[in-house]
């Protein structure tokens, strides 16, 4: 145990490290391209925006890291109307573009953090769905909302989760002021509450994050294609240098290698008749017996949780039933030294004639000796 202790604490060291040399790696491969065409590709990452900060509402135009305003928009009057005015000026300049994000100061949206299992990674969208009621003081139909994966905790098994909620009422009114103007907006942007931190992005219910820009998207995989072809001539020209080499040594290898097959065959019946004697020793000691198994279950179930299947297939678990928080069940199984990798096999759903949450998690059964 004192070994997997230690091989976690490595782990939770040595993954930073390796994520900011990845993140070194790919900004040293980025300062090779010409600042030419990283403008050019920057100018096809455009948007518009409805900017609500201490100036005054103001509808811009962003192209890269590059924001212009086009217009400033009273509230207090016809918004739709005022929207259309600056939008008819600043054609030459905006094209077509009719897709619009809303930005926000940072005070006019909730964050907090909340902790979660670290199993819960796998169905995190589904997990804060039914859990978000418990998590904010809000109802989940009455506010927009996001969520980001803030950090991970290896050693306590555990995820922590930035929220950002809007609520609605706070938004609607303008909403469908922009909407009249012609716009499609499709999602908010809320500043960043600390210096340290990111805006927070919250995309309305059927805008794919994927296609937000589809020109940047194409330049940016032409050059990925253009990277691609370059380096595989780079490690292909001495490949070819290496089998030409090997080529030369192969006969010379050849001779040693029928009298070493011989030998290796020997040694190999020999290995496999001791492995046969030894596989079912080794199985039953080290494999939990289903006694063991059932009162590992018993003890690690809450009093609140219901099983209605119970099935113990090879290395595997499989638990169904009914529980009040399905997400501490999944906890529960997860760290215990008896399972690992649990998850869930389905979606969780609540079960509103008897106040559960339906369940079904799997988990591999661990060997006695931890291994």
């Amino acid at each position: 145990m004192f070994r997997v202790e230690q091989m976690k604490e490595w782990q939770g060291r040595v993954e930073p490290a390796l994520r900011g040399a990845w993140h070194w790696w790919l900004a040293e491969m980025v300062s090779f391209v010409p600042a030419r065409l990283r403008r050019w590709i920057a100018s096809l990452r455009s948007r518009l925006l409805f900017v609500i900060d201490g100036s005054g509402p103001q509808l811009a135009y962003e192209t890269g890291e590059r924001r212009e305003t086009l217009g400033r928009v009273d509230l207090k009057g016809d918004v739709a109307a005022a929207i259309r005015r600056v939008l008819a000026a600043a054609t030459p300049r905006v094209g077509q573009a009719r897709d619009l994000v809303i930005c926000l100061p940072a005070e006019r949206g909730l964050r907090t953090s909340v902790t979660l299992p670290l199993a819960a990674e796998a169905n995190l969208d589904q997990v804060i769905g039914f859990e978000f009621e418990r998590l904010v003081p809000f109802k989940k139909e009455e506010v927009y909302y996001a969520h980001r994966i803030a950090g991970r905790n290896k050693l306590a098994r555990t995820l922590q989760i930035e929220l950002t909620v809007v609520p609605r009422s706070e938004v609607e009114e303008l909403l469908r002021d922009i909407r009249r103007a012609g716009l499609h907006v499709i999602g908010l942007e809320i500043a960043a509450g600390r210096p340290d931190s990111g805006a927070s992005r919250i995309m309305f219910e059927g805008v794919d994050r994927a296609v937000a820009y589809p020109r940047a998207r194409l330049a940016l995989a032409s050059i990925a294609a253009l990277f691609m072809v370059l380096a595989v001539a780079a490690i292909a020209i001495p490949f070819a240098a290496a089998l030409r080499t090997r080529e030369s040594l192969s006969a010379e290898v050849a001779a040693a290698r029928s009298q070493a097959e011989a030998s290796l065959n020997l040694q190999k019946q020999i290995d496999a008749e001791t492995q046969d004697r030894r596989f079912l020793i080794t199985r039953r000691r080290d494999t939990p017996t289903v006694t063991e198994l059932l009162d590992t279950i018993t003890r690690l179930t809450p009093d609140d949780t219901w099983l209605t299947e119970l099935q113990i297939t090879g290395s595997e678990v499989h638990l169904v039933g009914a529980s009040a928080s399905a997400t501490v069940l999944l906890g529960l199984v997860d760290q215990s030294p008896s399972f690992r990798d649990a998850a869930f096999r389905s979606s969780v759903t609540q079960d509103s004639r008897i106040g559960r949450e339906r369940f079904d998690i799997s988990a591999h059964i661990a060997p006695r000796s931890g291994k």
